[in-house]
């Protein structure tokens, strides 16, 4: 049973790196850092103070159609402050853990193996999106982890506020069972310890990841999260439609 938990927790520990993987790339990478410290996305300003760089838009929330979230209008809002944002969620169902960083843990799942969870973090400053900054995080998570398929990956809008919205699958399990032996550094005791590769997927499930980077009064911000079924995917949905209708920097 410890071996067993051993693996648990290095498999979980591996999972929670790749899902915050890109988290910081398009604060860092996206946006130009300008002489006077600010961050332009995707390029820089003309002489007339008009922008360019690319394909970006005057109004991004305008534009973007819709992403789809669950209406919460009807649930119960617990607000609670962190160390760099405020947000408020539904309590009852989710628990905040701010040990590293804010992370919310469907109560559902708090004994299982694979947890449902959402990591809430504040990026950098930043005005707009480019198409390059959804490439560049695509492409990051496409790198790293192969056996993953991009159900969407597009610039959508949740009222005024512009995301990119990117949700990806496990589309091959054996690929997937491979990353986990080769990267968590399991020996082959430890395999033989939880039954092989089968154990492997017993212990940790196909994980698929939903990650929501958000522009909000000129900071950007990333929801990412983890999740194992189609009702799980809908559960994070209505915990990111509650977190960003309210939202804040502190």
């Amino acid at each position: 049973m410890k071996k067993a938990t051993k693996i648990l927790a290095l498999l979980l520990a591996l999972m929670m790196v790749l899902s915050l993987a890109a988290c910081g790339e398009t604060g860092k990478g996206g946006a130009d850092n300008d002489a006077d410290g600010s961050n332009t996305a995707g390029g820089g300003d003309t002489d007339d103070g008009s922008s360019v760089g690319d394909d970006k838009q005057e109004d991004e929330s305008a534009t973007y159609p819709a992403l789809d979230l669950p209406d919460v209008s009807g649930l119960t809002l617990t607000e609670e402050e962190f160390s760099d944002v405020k947000f408020s969620y539904p309590a009852d169902k989710w628990t905040a853990d701010n040990t590293d960083s804010v992370t919310l843990y469907l109560n559902d799942t708090l004994e299982d193996n694979a947890r449902v969870n959402m990591n809430v973090k504040y990026e950098a400053e930043m005005d707009e999106f480019s198409q390059s900054d959804l490439d560049e995080i695509t492409e990051t998570l496409e790198g790293q982890m192969s056996f993953m398929t991009a159900n969407a990956a597009e610039f959508r809008s949740v009222g005024d506020i512009p995301v990119m919205y990117i949700d990806m699958v496990v589309g091959d399990k054996d690929a997937y069972v491979d990353f986990l032996i080769e990267n968590s550094g399991l020996s082959e005791s430890d395999l033989e310890s939880v039954g092989g590769r089968e154990g492997i997927l017993e212990i940790m499930p196909a994980t698929n990841q939903m990650m929501i980077y958000a522009i909000k009064d000129g900071h950007l911000f990333s929801l990412t999260g983890i999740y194992f079924d189609d009702a799980q995917h809908n559960d994070l949905l209505e915990l990111a439609s509650a977190v960003l209708s309210t939202l804040q920097l502190v």
